[in-house]
């Protein structure tokens, strides 16, 4: 009698044991919080510092190269608005200057001795970056903004910003332009 009282007392700890394990196990479960992303590396930096840098070699004539400078270091949303305004132009303006009238790289018509300096690269958060620099063009110096995003692991650039005199945010403008374009159609 006296084994079977211990043997009932044995069962009893290891089925609470088991118990309260599994029950730790679930609540382990549904108590951790959500994984936070990855904070930006020197890796990041250095690899936007050289997007950047590849870009203005490439658009200052540096670097030939046959690549769509958009589609290989653009956002989709960037590629997509380009490519509505470039329609809207084709359609609505054909033969006339549109909205695209410089190089929003350059932000200039004509292009020489182009090189990039200064440049300083800020994150927003793990998926957002600015790049800041001063662009030389023809004598002039002109500063400069690109937002990045990471899209599907890569950074690109989401966005061309003229700053300072005559500043001039070129996803803004694009889809404003746009927008007034839809409304002369409705007139």
């Amino acid at each position: 009698m006296r084994h079977g009282t211990l043997f009932l007392k044995a069962a009893f700890i290891m089925l609470a044991g088991i118990m309260i394990s599994c029950g730790d196990k679930q609540a382990k479960q549904t108590d951790t919080p959500d994984v936070k992303k990855a904070e930006p590396t020197m890796l990041d930096r250095e690899s936007i510092t050289n997007i950047v840098t590849e870009i203005y070699a490439i658009v200052g004539g540096e670097i030939e190269v046959k690549m769509d400078i958009n589609e290989t270091f653009c956002s989709k949303e960037w590629n997509k608005l380009v490519s509505e305004v470039n329609k809207n132009d084709e359609q609505k303006h054909n033969g006339e200057v549109g909205f695209f009238d410089c190089d929003y790289w350059l932000q200039a018509q004509d292009y020489g001795n182009v090189s990039i300096s200064d440049i300083d690269v800020d994150f927003a958060s793990a998926d957002n970056a600015t790049v800041n620099f001063v662009l030389h063009n023809l004598g002039t110096e002109t500063p400069m903004q690109l937002a990045f995003i990471n899209e599907n692991g890569k950074w690109v650039v989401d966005n061309i910003i003229k700053k300072g005199e005559n500043a001039v945010n070129m996803k803004q403008e694009m889809k404003v332009y746009l927008s007034e374009e839809q409304k002369m159609d409705k007139q």
